[in-house]
């Protein structure tokens, strides 16, 4: 059975890719080599396909204004459009992926993206202490300033004298470029297949 693409979520759009990677393609246009039996329909809103029997599934494919079928070979990218229902369209493309890509991929699901974990209270701490020292003052000025103490005799011994050297330390490396590890997800663990 045929559908109507705005109406049913797990539609696979297919377009070309954009100019950055039309030339490395990973998916082409060859539904015969595709696992499962297929299924074409030429319609006046593009091509559908739809593959049954497959690893992946059940999977409806839309080539949008196309009044025939493509050549084999054509270079193929997604159109995921961000509604309240992109989370079931990307699933949707994920699998057609793992399906049609060449070479291969895992027909595995990869484990999600792990953020790393950043406290915001610690952040703002440590680039307050870089600006007071930045400013001129000592580590015991600093100390007393944000934690509202007078470092006493004890100062070489004492926890917030360790503290305020570990926010300055780790401000220095935030502001020599490791802030941009706040912006990049920890790489997944090695091992899948």
């Amino acid at each position: 059975m045929f559908w109507r693409p705005d109406w049913l979520v797990d539609v696979v759009c297919l377009i070309p890719p954009p100019p950055p990677w039309a030339d490395a393609p990973r998916i082409v246009f060859d539904p015969w080599r595709w696992p499962g039996r297929k299924h074409l329909l030429i319609a006046e809103d593009g091509v559908h396909i739809v593959t049954t029997g497959a690893p992946a599934g059940s999977l409806r494919l839309w080539l949008p204004r196309r009044s025939s079928v493509p050549p084999l070979g054509t270079v193929l990218g997604f159109y995921v459009h961000p509604d309240a229902y992109g989370q079931e369209r990307t699933e949707a493309a994920l699998r057609f992926w793992r399906l049609a890509a060449d070479p291969p991929v895992s027909r595995r699901p990869p484990p999600p993206l792990q953020w790393p974990r950043h406290d915001p209270l610690r952040l703002g701490l440590m680039l307050w202490a870089l600006d007071l020292q930045r400013a001129g003052m000592s580590r015991r000025e600093i100390a007393r300033i944000m934690l509202g103490v007078a470092p006493g005799a004890d100062w070489a011994e004492s926890d917030a004298r360790s503290w305020v050297r570990r926010l300055l330390r780790d401000a220095e490396k935030l502001i020599a470029g490791g802030y941009r590890d706040l912006l990049r997800p920890m790489k997944r663990r090695q091992g899948r297949s």
